[in-house]
């Protein structure tokens, strides 16, 4: 079950700058009111199900969420990864449903919205309702790019281009989070299992970079990572 930790300090949140309050002064922060509380998921946790009544909304402080819809042939998709920073759940409030699922890839730390609260102060605040869009329309782009990957790249061109993307997040050459099966990162790039695997096992034997305990490391000293690079440009 997740666990409801406190109400969140919004003013001295490390992530206050990219969040959908970015805009908002000091005052205006201080002056927000309705409490915002920051709640834990465990990994396999599901914030909410494709097609129920929306809720609440999140913004994650840590960990890594996967949005996943059901297909009418009975499998699923991960259409995004989202990280610290990201929201999600923001559709209900111009829907009456869940666009997807929402589930926990590891220990997640998320601000817990509720959309009734969140929609009176999007009616306040005209530049809150300016940061969702700007949002969604980033979602959307990144959405839009990942059917160019799946459409136009072979299948180790779509795998370097997402590691190399991941791995920016710590600046390519430390340890970076990356709590994905084989079965899962099949899913989102639309390969098959045995693919990723056959191309991993072959790029850790050629020492292009390593994988620990739900982690992965890029090797700079390697030629691969120039040739990574080249594919995402």
């Amino acid at each position: 079950m997740p666990r409801k930790e406190a109400i969140s300090d919004c003013i001295n949140c490390p992530i206050r700058s990219v969040s959908i309050f970015a805009g908002f002064s000091l005052e205006e922060v201080r002056n927000i009111s309705f409490p915002v509380h920051t709640v834990a998921y465990s990994a396999g946790e599901v914030f909410y199900h494709e097609g129920t009544s929306p809720q609440a909304a999140f913004t994650i402080k840590s960990g890594v969420v996967k949005l996943v819809k059901e297909l009418s042939n009975g499998r699923t998709q991960i259409v995004r990864l989202l990280t610290t920073g990201d929201i999600f759940g923001f559709e209900g409030l111009m829907d009456t449903r869940y666009h997807h699922t929402a589930i926990a890839l590891n220990e997640a730390h998320v601000c817990h919205l509720s959309l009734s609260d969140l929609i009176g102060v999007c009616r306040d605040n005209p530049h809150v309702n300016e940061a969702i869009l700007h949002r969604w329309a980033q979602a959307l782009k990144q959405t839009e790019d990942l059917l160019v990957e799946l459409g136009t790249k072979k299948a180790n061109e779509r795998l370097a281009s997402f590691i190399v993307s991941w791995c920016e997040h710590s600046g390519m050459e430390g340890w970076t989070a990356l709590p994905l099966t084989r079965q899962e990162l099949a899913e989102l790039l639309g390969l098959t299992v045995e693919t990723v695997s056959r191309i991993l096992a072959d790029w850790k034997r050629k020492n292009y970079l390593e994988e620990k305990q739900g982690a992965i490391r890029l090797n700079p000293k390697k030629d691969l990572v120039q040739q990574l690079v080249k594919i995402t440009t």
